[in-house]
């Protein structure tokens, strides 16, 4: 569960990091767009690659326990693998709907210009995150089913 922590955590400060430097595009508006597919590409492909690493070590872990019965076995593994794949998959669409805009408005660890604006602003200049949560979610909808095309 650290691993997706500090996965969702490298994505949010490169996109900040590349907010602030204009590092993908010189243009302002341009740059949001381009942080944000970027930064979709790279969550979605630490998700599926840890999703992968964590399948194989709950397999070692639970076969590791030596449970006593079949039933025992397979409850464990549900466990060990639900638990996972749920904080993987929803860690980052979670900071997009309930955490993003207050970081966008205070500041992120205490530095208010360390922001992760969500790049798009309503009608009374407010951060409005529902574009970049929809555009997350279409990302990992394309990318998820991408490795069984290639087998």
């Amino acid at each position: 569960v650290l691993l997706v922590i500090m996965a969702t955590l490298g994505v949010i400060i490169f996109r900040v990091a590349s907010e602030a430097g204009n590092l993908l595009s010189e243009d302002p508006a341009n740059n949001a767009l381009y942080t944000s597919i970027v930064s979709s590409i790279l969550n979605s492909a630490a998700i599926m690659i840890l999703g992968f690493v964590y399948e194989k070590i709950a397999y070692i872990l639970t076969n590791w326990e030596n449970h006593r019965t079949q039933t025992v076995y397979d409850d464990s593994l549900i466990i060990k693998l639900f638990a996972f794949q749920f904080v993987n998959n929803y860690a980052s669409l979670v900071y997009i709907a309930f955490f993003k805009e207050g970081v966008s408005e205070n500041g992120m660890l205490g530095h208010s210009d360390w922001t992760d604006s969500c790049g798009y602003k309503d009608e009374n200049g407010a951060d409005q995150c529902y574009p970049m949560l929809v555009l997350q979610v279409a990302v990992l909808l394309i990318m998820k089913p991408m490795p069984k095309f290639f087998k």
